[in-house]
């Protein structure tokens, strides 16, 4: 990883860490090397002889959680894509699945390319933007309607 990119790697997860709460919280909620972003996006898999469509639980550089396991258990290796039509973003990857259950399954994304890591932190990007408003306009008591401050 480059200076710069190592530079906008740390100013994403502090984003994020203001976004989710304090780092310790962070950290106790996220046990990964990089925090998961809470988003529901839809998320095409495929495999060989077969494909779905399930939805992210959460997100980040290294990898996602969806909220569905269709997969046969044999089945390690998939391809991903995920789509975002209204910001006319999209994102591929290959990845592993790490681990599965009740609640969907954990997918590990192969090490991605410069053009791939491009990708993913524009969607990262925008979901921390959108995170962000909406806690600041809960926190300004809002209730998301107005992003002013209020008068005193």
């Amino acid at each position: 990883m480059s200076v710069r990119e190592g530079r906008q790697h740390e100013y994403l997860r502090n984003l994020l860490a203001a976004a989710l709460g304090t780092k310790s919280t962070l950290q106790e909620d996220n046990r990964r090397t990089d925090p998961r972003i809470p988003i529901a996006l839809p998320v095409y898999l495929s495999w060989e002889g077969g494909q779905s469509e399930v939805f992210t639980v959460n997100l980040s550089w290294g990898g996602m959680h969806v909220d569905e396991a269709p997969l046969h258990p044999d089945i390690k290796h998939i391809k991903v894509r995920i789509v975002m039509e209204r910001e006319g973003m999209e994102f591929e990857a290959t990845g592993m699945i790490i681990w599965r259950g009740a609640e969907g399954m954990g997918i590990q994304f192969d090490k991605l390319t410069q053009e791939q890591k491009n990708a993913m932190g524009e969607i990262l990007n925008k979901m921390l933007a959108e995170r962000l408003e909406e806690l600041l306009l809960v926190k300004l008591g809002k209730g998301g309607t107005d992003p002013r401050p209020p008068m005193i």
